[in-house]
């Protein structure tokens, strides 16, 4: 169980999804910003997630960090790391959706 989960509904879907992939989901970079979200700034475990999944498709799209001045350079490992946590989220909701009916 993640620490986003302990806060949320216990039937939730991203705890029926398989093993490899909650595991997979733990270990990514949304979850960790979605985690420090929630434990450093004290949101909401959904607003920290949404959060966490708007500021990576944000940096992917344009390459920059919203709120810091000016244009960050956001380093490849970084942005490849965002791309495929979202490419991740992506097939969980795909998996969860067709499990579900």
């Amino acid at each position: 169980m993640g620490v986003l989960a302990k806060t949320a509904a216990v039937d939730s879907w991203i705890e029926r999804l398989p093993a490899a992939m909650r595991a997979a989901w733990n270990k990514s970079i949304i979850y960790r910003a979605a985690v420090h979200l929630h434990r450093e700034r004290g949101y909401p475990a959904g607003r920290a997630l949404a959060t966490a999944i708007n500021w990576a498709r944000s940096t992917v799209a344009t390459g920059d960090i919203k709120n810091w001045p000016g244009k960050q350079n956001v380093n490849a490992r970084s942005l490849a790391e965002m791309v495929a946590a979202l490419a991740l989220w992506e097939s969980m909701k795909a998996y969860a959706r067709a499990k579900r009916g």
